[in-house]
């Protein structure tokens, strides 16, 4: 199978008699199909590579895999910032979603991220993620440029979210007449 957008998909398999399950999948595809489900997005781009593999029975499947994301970047339609030089490296299984390493610039600076996200039936559930900041420039208020380092973790489950860290301000400036 192959994408309009450069990207392909392919696989083979085998489902025994008895249920016993092999197959295996791999895939390149633009993250630009993302734009077209989901509305938030104003801009993005760049590829996903994944290779899984789905091992066990029909009735207790099993899945491993990984993931690659190379040169992305997304810009969301509320947001001015726009994240660019995206790299990451993911971990999947039946259980959940291992980011191992993901980096991007952003405002001037640069983010790194490692995090995972655990499956209940297929469905997110627990989730943990880091993010180190360097040099970062966020949403400037009108007349006050501002970057900063941070250390964050956000952890929850499903909707229930905490964000907890420390950032610090690298320079700043306030540009209006007092």
């Amino acid at each position: 199978l192959t994408a309009q957008q450069g990207g392909f998909l392919a696989g083979a398999g085998t489902v025994c008699a008895d249920g016993k399950l092999d197959g295996r999948a791999t895939a390149r595809l633009p993250l630009a199909m993302l734009g077209a489900v989901r509305p938030e997005i104003r801009e993005i781009g760049g590829t996903l590579d994944l290779s899984l593999r789905a091992s066990g029975t029909l009735a207790a499947p099993a899945f491993l895999g990984d993931g690659a994301v190379h040169r992305g970047h997304v810009l969301l339609r509320d947001r001015p910032e726009a994240l660019h030089d995206i790299e990451a490296r993911l971990v999947f299984s039946t259980q959940g979603v291992q980011v191992r390493d993901a980096t991007a610039a952003m405002g001037g600076g640069r983010l790194q991220a490692q995090g995972d996200i655990a499956l209940q039936g297929w469905q997110p559930a627990a989730y943990r993620f880091k993010l180190q900041a360097k040099d970062v420039a966020v949403g400037q208020i009108e007349g006050i440029s501002s970057a900063w380092d941070a250390d964050l973790e956000l952890s929850g489950i499903t909707r229930e979210a905490q964000l907890t860290g420390r950032a610090r301000l690298v320079r700043g400036a306030y540009r209006r007449d007092l």
